[in-house]
């Protein structure tokens, strides 16, 4: 039969799954063509393995792709096109990308706040500075801390300066069970 949107969005999510990115964007491609709408969900899978594959350019052109179709991200679709940029060592973009989330209505989480971290840790040159005043915002908005979120830190500030942070973290309460430094 003809394919319908949920299949399509199964195959999506098998290519996410396997790391293909290529496919991942033949079948969103595919999808828009036979006149099916693919939504915020479809959108935010393709990003997730771009990001998965360090894929930043055509993390941007699907991002750029749902925006002209008026599809509004979601916490899901930020963290996901951050994440891809993070890798790059793009904090400048992360950043924006923050101030343009903040002005949607969507809180950080801890997924987004990892990614800034790591962009920050990433960047030519390392971001010390703006990776502990981020960390430090994302304690007072309390957005939750985990392991990711702390591994990454310590990679923005350095170690010793990281467990720092870290410990004052956990004494105003806002490690969370998951975390595994």
């Amino acid at each position: 039969g003809v394919p319908n949107g949920n299949s399509i969005a199964s195959l999506v999510s098998s290519c996410a799954k396997a790391g293909d990115a290529l496919s991942a964007g033949w079948w969103l491609s595919s999808m828009e063509a036979s006149g099916l709408s693919p939504d915020v969900g479809i959108y935010s899978c393709v990003l997730d393995v771009c990001a998965k594959v360090n894929d930043t350019a055509q993390a941007k052109l699907v991002y750029r792709a749902m925006h002209r179709k008026g599809i509004r991200p979601n916490i899901v679709t930020y963290a996901s096109l951050a994440r891809a940029l993070a890798h790059s060592g793009d904090w400048r973009e992360v950043e924006a990308l923050a101030c343009q989330m903040k002005k949607d209505g969507q809180a950080m989480n801890d997924y987004f706040l990892y990614a800034l971290l790591l962009a920050y840790a990433t960047g030519k040159p390392r971001q010390p500075l703006r990776a502990e005043q981020a960390f430090r915002d994302a304690l007072n908005l309390a957005v939750p801390m985990n392991g990711h979120v702390f591994s990454a830190l310590q990679r923005a500030v350095g170690r010793t300066k990281g467990q720092q942070l870290i410990e004052e973290s956990k004494k105003i309460g806002r490690a969370s069970c998951r975390e595994r430094v």
